[in-house]
């Protein structure tokens, strides 16, 4: 049933994209207006479509009399023109549907343009990480998406130390995003504090990149490895520019320029990540479960998929002083104990944990079928006190 249902979508993907591209052979304008057209439109109409036909075709320089909101002959003349130039057949001048598909056409056309001219305009700034920059193997390299996150999250643990780490942070996550935001909130800020905290996201960005290059992977992870590379190397370069805001070197105004372009930045990786993610899952029950995700049944979430759905109510949570983590007990719907390591909490590309810490607020999301033990701090060793699924991506309702 699952072939039959991916043969059925990509068939329709592919039908569509051809559909879309084989039929548009007009240059489309920057600006062009955008109209909904859910009626057929010929002489003697009136209404807001026929004014918005007008303005289209005016813009497409076909129509060169008042925009009035009436179909008169001059609409119809340079219907008829735009039919002709763009073989659409019968050209009589009539607005009705092979007009309207062509039309609907052109505007996707143009949102994809617009698309493609963004994602060009970021790769223009964004680090460019080379292939020969990072270690290829595809006999030994990690190919699968949940080894590769638990080898750079729980087996490659940045040094840090967990006793200044508790001391300045505290029960707040460990989200550069999060410490700048309530520093740009707060005009009493304590300075010494925060540069201090940016001290350990510096330490930790250094480290977290030496650890990602040094990652042996298989040709098929290349784009998910290199935007987590790209994006530790803007965290990094983000720090540097938040101390100088902090140091008076950098204006308010200036770091809030800057600050917003890194979160566009991040943003379009955060759409490559989740698209590299999905390219790479095992199968196709895992991008079921992931744009599913209540929808489906409980049974249905079997060990074979490498994403597990959650949701429900955090319960209580408990911090793994020795392996930098923490376990999030999640309660129904899904009951479910989450492991979330200090890299998680540091990384742009997840979503930003601002208030997922505290009880009663409302998780929803994904983990990987890979349990962490949590290990506490004694007076001789780690010991683990639990374990908990190792988590992939949430979302929160931020409030209790």
């Amino acid at each position: 049933m699952l072939n039959n249902f991916k043969k059925i979508l990509i068939t329709v993907i592919i039908v569509s994209i051809l559909f879309s591209f084989l039929n548009v052979n007009l240059t489309i304008s920057e600006e062009m207006v955008k109209c909904q057209f859910k009626r057929h439109l010929f002489p003697g109409l009136k209404g807001d479509d026929v004014k918005c036909l007008q303005t289209f075709l005016k813009q497409s320089g076909y129509f060169s009399g008042p925009v009035t909101g009436y179909y008169d002959d001059l609409t119809k003349e340079a219907v008829i023109e735009w039919q002709k130039t763009n073989n659409i057949f019968p050209a009589h001048g009539y607005f009705t549907l092979a007009s309207r598909k062509f039309y609907l056409n052109l505007i996707n056309k143009q949102q994809l343009t617009n698309q493609i001219k963004q994602q060009e305009q970021y790769r223009l700034v964004l680090p460019e990480i080379k292939d020969d920059e990072i270690i290829i193997d595809n006999d030994d390299g990690f190919n699968q998406i949940d080894l590769y996150f638990k080898h750079i999250f729980i087996d490659n643990i940045p040094k840090i130390d967990y006793n200044e780490l508790e001391r300045l942070f505290k029960t707040e996550p460990f989200s550069l995003e999060f410490l700048i935001d309530k520093t740009l909130n707060n005009e009493n800020f304590d300075k010494q504090l925060i540069k201090q905290k940016t001290e350990l996201f510096e330490n930790f960005y250094k480290q977290r990149l030496s650890i990602l290059k040094k990652v042996s992977i298989s040709k098929n992870l290349i784009d998910l490895h290199k935007t987590f590379i790209v994006s530790d190397i803007l965290s990094q370069e983000l720090v540097t520019k938040f101390n100088d805001y902090l140091d008076g070197k950098v204006s308010k105004e200036d770091f809030d320029k800057y600050y917003k372009e890194y979160k566009e930045k991040i943003n379009f990786l955060k759409t490559s990540f989740n698209l590299a993610s999905v390219k790479y899952s095992n199968n196709t029950k895992d991008l079921l479960s992931l744009l599913m995700g209540f929808l489906i049944k409980p049974a249905f979430a079997q060990t074979s998929l490498v994403f597990k759905p959650f949701g429900g109510r955090i319960l209580f949570t408990l911090i793994c002083s020795c392996n930098l983590g923490r376990l999030i007990y999640v309660g129904p719907p899904r009951l479910i104990t989450l492991f979330v390591p200090l890299g998680f909490e540091a990384s742009p590309l997840v979503y930003l944990w601002k208030n997922t810490y505290t009880p009663g607020v409302w998780l929803l999301g994904l983990t990987f079928h890979i349990p962490v033990s949590c290990l506490i701090i004694t007076s001789s060793a780690c010991a683990p006190v639990g374990s908990g699924s190792l988590i992939y991506m949430t979302g929160t309702s931020l409030i209790p």
